[in-house]
């Protein structure tokens, strides 16, 4: 039984949530950032006509380009700006601009590598867009180290022998 990526994105935004409800001295900036990029990831995640879309994305970029409070965890802030640059990458790939999603993303791929979804994620879409410019050969390169960090985190968590 394999468990679709909607779970564990679900799951992580509701691990965030309660992130931002913890008490701290500057608790107002992390939560209101984690906030903001839940709500980015909403719109995106309901976007379906063309200015919805457009909206999403800017959402997402205005996002991303926001410095992160400094008392937010450096991995957890490389899997939020990750699952945002690979949903900037996926809403380029709805409106036919592969190049930007492609450097979408290359963007989220410059953080360090990492054996988890988000890392995959991007390696995917990297691979879409790469597909859609006729990059054929650095494609499947891309699809195949997706395939390789997919089949490690089904291992651990029991789904493959």
């Amino acid at each position: 039984m394999s468990i679709p990526r909607y779970f564990w994105a679900a799951a992580f935004w509701a691990f965030l949530a309660g992130c931002s409800r913890a008490p701290s001295t500057d608790g107002a900036d992390r939560a209101q950032w984690i906030e903001r990029a839940r709500e980015a990831h909403l719109q995106a995640a309901q976007a379906s006509d063309p200015a919805q879309l457009d909206r999403a994305r800017e959402s997402l970029s205005s996002f991303v380009e926001q410095p992160a409070p400094r008392q937010i965890a450096p991995q957890l802030v490389q899997s939020m700006l990750q699952d945002s640059y690979f949903n900037l990458a996926q809403l380029a790939l709805k409106t036919d601009r592969s190049a930007e999603a492609l450097a979408w993303a290359d963007r989220g791929l410059a953080f360090e590598a990492r054996n988890d979804l988000f890392y995959a994620n991007l390696l995917l879409a990297r691979g879409q867009a790469l597909e859609k410019l006729n990059r054929e050969s650095e494609a499947a390169e891309s699809y195949h180290r997706a395939l390789l960090i997919n089949e490690s985190l089904l291992h651990e968590i029991g789904e493959m022998p």
